[in-house]
């Protein structure tokens, strides 16, 4: 009982972690994206929601082995203008966030670009070891390189993959695909300076781009150790990305989907391509209703703080 007793003030002592603020990623939702994510989510929503979505609590007051379910509720698809690559996610108060404003706006995102177009074409340069005359063509590496300097940063959203288990999963996201191979360098550099600078969570996992397009922690009214969860509640767990919350590989959630039949499906599907990929941001934890002139909801995106074009 001692021990017990000992365990518990161990834990109840613990300093808690600070609340995670916002995050820095890359947007997707832009005049050539809209138009064609519009009518893939809006088939997909169609496709795995019931026509009579069955409200979260029911679910999880089921067995454990009846948790995992085969359709969506509708609240689980995540709105349209908040897809984004999550590069990272940061705690800042406004001296912070100034901090990471700035060194967003310092960034040399051209040579960082460039740096990531040298990185696909070293491969090349390690086995182009011909000798090179007056009259000989340039090498391969030196013209991939133009070529892709040249090129502007574009990417499609393809397939389906579940961040957990297929059969057990609260997680389901798109894949990036760039053809030129520049974005995940890129991206990676880009973590490395914000983590550098002591502005981004530390996170030792390697960078997995993706767009959540489904997690079941937004269900509203969804329970949790048979308590039902409030909307405060939700919003802390949306904002998390840690271990223990309800974003990446390790997400806990009380709603779980079998989405074996969901993956194979939309393996090859392609979202929408072409999209080109013009600025990076520090946005704000939690989407927010969008309204028109006439004060109607139009629509749900994160808050964009700061922005530097690419």
């Amino acid at each position: 009982m001692g021990r017990h007793n000992k365990t518990a003030t161990k834990k109840t002592n613990a300093p808690k972690k600070p609340a995670l603020t916002h995050f820095l990623c890359i947007p997707l939702v832009n005049s050539v994206s809209q138009p064609q994510l519009e009518a893939s989510i809006g088939k997909f929503k169609e496709h795995v929601c019931s026509a009579v979505p069955v409200q979260a609590s029911q679910e999880v007051e089921s067995a454990a082995d009846k948790s995992n379910v085969s359709t969506l509720h509708p609240e689980a698809v995540r709105p349209l203008g908040s897809l984004h690559l999550t590069l990272g996610v940061m705690s800042l108060d406004e001296a912070k966030l100034a901090q990471a404003t700035a060194l967003l706006e310092s960034l040399d995102l051209g040579n960082l670009l460039q740096e990531a177009t040298s990185s696909q074409t070293s491969q090349v340069k390690t086995t182009d070891t011909s000798a090179t005359t007056l009259n000989s063509a340039p090498p391969t590496s030196t013209i991939k390189a133009l070529t892709l300097q040249s090129l502007p940063l574009t990417l499609s959203l393809e397939g389906l993959e579940p961040m957990q288990s297929p059969t057990k999963t609260s997680i389901l996201y798109l894949r990036p695909h760039d053809q030129t191979n520049r974005l995940q360098p890129l991206c990676q550099a880009l973590r490395k300076v914000f983590t550098v600078s002591g502005l981004l969570v530390p996170d030792t996992r390697p960078l997995r781009l993706h767009a959540t397009i489904v997690n079941t922690i937004y269900i509203k009214g969804r329970k949790k150790n048979n308590k039902p969860t409030s909307e405060a509640t939700q919003a802390k767990d949306a904002g998390a990305n840690t271990p223990d919350s309800g974003h990446g590989p390790s997400a806990k959630s009380s709603l779980y989907l079998d989405a074996t039949s969901l993956l194979s499906t939309y393996e090859s599907h392609v979202w929408a391509s072409d999209i080109p990929i013009s600025k990076i941001a520090i946005c704000e934890m939690g989407v927010r209703k969008q309204l028109s002139e006439s004060g109607g909801v139009v629509g749900e995106a994160y808050k964009e703080v700061a922005t530097r074009e690419i």
